[in-house]
């Protein structure tokens, strides 16, 4: 864990802080270095910051700074960056907005399980047990 303070795998942009703490032990126990946010501004700080994570997990609807601001700064400051959105936010038309922006590589409804979010996890920044080690001969 000596990476954690230079580098997170993952920031985590949620203002419920139960269910931050919730999916924030879900991805400690996979082995993530994670880095909380409780507002899309802290956690566009963070990200566009020197400790850029190589993940963000946001939520879509957050007061003074949605989460949709957020994505909308990283896709045009670090469109590199992947984001997975996760969200209660029913509106169809938000959503597929939402889904357009080239960061976005996930969409997460809530109530989401462990299973779901660590499968996508997963599958866009790797194992963290080998997250350090890809691309190594």
């Amino acid at each position: 864990r000596n990476k954690g303070d230079l580098m997170p795998d993952i920031l985590l942009v949620e203002d419920d802080t139960n269910l931050a703490k919730v999916m924030t032990k879900w991805l400690e126990t996979a082995g993530y270095e994670v880095q909380k946010a409780q507002s899309g501004l802290v956690g566009l700080h963070a990200s566009l910051g020197g400790t850029s994570p190589r993940l963000i997990i946001t939520d879509l609807l957050m007061s003074n700074f949605s989460g949709e601001d957020l994505i909308q700064s990283v896709d045009s400051q670090q469109p590199t960056l992947p984001v997975v959105v996760v969200t209660g936010a029913a509106d169809p038309g938000r959503l597929q907005r939402v889904r357009d922006y080239a960061c976005v590589k996930s969409l997460l409804q809530k109530p989401v399980t462990s299973e779901a979010m660590l499968a996508v996890v997963k599958d866009i920044i790797g194992d963290a047990s080998t997250s350090a080690a890809e691309g190594s001969a």
